[in-house]
């Protein structure tokens, strides 16, 4: 059974080029609310590419790519949020660990999942600030 999330590669930059630190809003993103993932942003897609997909690898996540200016990791839905939780969190230190160059991405956002109530969108830039300040020591 082929991955229908692996057509889904582009997205349109709402700039003429890639931030290290934006991510748009999600609900504004092609990738479904009702799964969990974390998505970084990046300024070069090519160097960034192998170490976040080691990253994803190690979770037992799927990586894909939305060009041109972020990459993906879906964290499987199966897992209880708490343990959802602590693989977003290792994701992110395995970045650091892996070195990504804080020159091309310096912020990850976590996407728990939807739930049947409003998800605060204050809360994603609340967590988008800390992942930024985490990823920069």
């Amino acid at each position: 059974m082929s991955d229908p999330l692996a057509n889904l590669t582009f997205y349109e930059a709402a700039t003429n080029g890639c931030e290290r630190t934006t991510i748009p809003d999600p609900s504004s993103l092609p990738i479904p609310n009702d799964i969990p993932y974390v998505i970084i942003p990046t300024t070069n897609i090519t160097n960034s590419t192998p170490k976040v997909e080691i990253c994803c690898s190690d979770i037992n996540g799927t990586f894909y790519m939305l060009k041109p200016c972020w990459l993906w990791c879906r964290l499987s839905s199966e897992l209880p949020k708490e343990d959802r939780d602590v693989a977003a969190q290792t994701f992110r230190q395995c970045l650091r660990l892996e070195e990504l160059d804080y020159s091309e991405s310096s912020a990850s956002l976590y996407h728990s999942m939807a739930s049947k109530r409003a998800v605060s969108w204050l809360g994603y830039v609340v967590f988008a600030l800390a992942m930024t300040a985490a990823l920069a020591h």
